[in-house]
């Protein structure tokens, strides 16, 4: 298990590390609070180190804020059917993770994040694809409009 529990976490680190932009593409000044997907990822980053590192202290810290950010009223762009099924199954596994990371168990908190990360990557494919446009307080991270064809 312990094999595959890593192999997953790589796999993690891959998907977010692709969709990371280097810190001198941010702006110099950055707003009070950040976009809702900016603190995402970032949330998302820390629940994988916490982890690769067991610490479930910080776990605990960064599963809350995946949690939070499910509440903000910048999360929700859209009504479609699709869009609210992702959205609910981002904060199903959110809730999941957090029990995990109360609980202490470290191959549930895993399987919490796998599938919260499947689910991040399958929303942003379909709001790609359905060519829904970027709403611009998501950051870097929102789905962009399909060009024009």
């Amino acid at each position: 298990m312990r094999r595959a529990a890593r192999l997953v976490l790589w796999s993690a680190v891959a998907l977010f590390a692709a969709g990371v932009s280097p810190a001198q593409d941010r702006p110099a000044a950055q707003p009070k609070q950040l976009p809702v997907m900016v603190r995402k990822l970032t949330h998302a980053q820390k629940v994988l180190e916490a982890l690769a590192r067991e610490d479930y202290d910080l776990l605990r810290t960064h599963a809350d804020g995946l949690a939070a950010c499910v509440k903000d009223a910048t999360w929700r762009i859209n009504d479609t059917e699709r869009y609210l099924l992702f959205s609910n199954d981002f904060a199903r596994e959110a809730a999941s993770l957090q029990k995990a990371a109360k609980d202490k168990r470290g191959d549930a908190a895993t399987l919490a994040f796998i599938d919260m990360t499947l689910t991040c990557v399958k929303c942003h494919r379909y709001l790609r694809d359905e060519g829904i446009v970027r709403v611009p307080d998501l950051g870097p991270l929102a789905p962009r409009a399909r060009a024009a064809e």
